[in-house]
């Protein structure tokens, strides 16, 4: 979704700053959370095919009411997974945390998301 300035936006967040964040998330060190939230991020931006960690459905870009629909379900399914801890794994749920804090930070329910804390990653 294009906002009045013509930048394109990802959930509450506009493209470039996700972008970022994934650059960021994608060349961190190799911890489950750190891929849990490139993944996010990936999936978030539209390349990446399968959600994250639920079942939700990537949303048509041109319908951002859906988009934000299926952000705020996937995120959701994150916080599901790090909250039960009966099938998964300490590692699966690390890696759901970083889903969560990324998408939760995406779909603007606060936090600072996995960035970059100097701003040095690449767009």
């Amino acid at each position: 979704m294009a906002d009045r300035a013509g930048d394109f936006r990802v959930g509450a967040r506009h493209r470039a700053e996700v972008r970022r964040a994934y650059a960021y998330a994608a060349r961190s060190p190799r911890l489950p959370f750190f891929r849990g939230a490139a993944a996010a991020y990936r999936w978030a931006l539209g390349r990446g095919g399968s959600a994250p960690a639920g079942d939700a459905l990537r949303a048509a870009a041109a319908d951002p009411v859906a988009l934000a629909a299926v952000l705020v379900a996937e995120e959701r399914a994150a916080a599901r997974r790090t909250a039960d801890a009966a099938p998964w794994s300490d590692t699966e749920r690390e890696y759901a945390r970083g889903v969560h804090d990324a998408l939760a930070w995406v779909c603007g329910d606060g936090g600072t998301g996995v960035q970059d804390p100097v701003g040095t990653a690449a767009a």
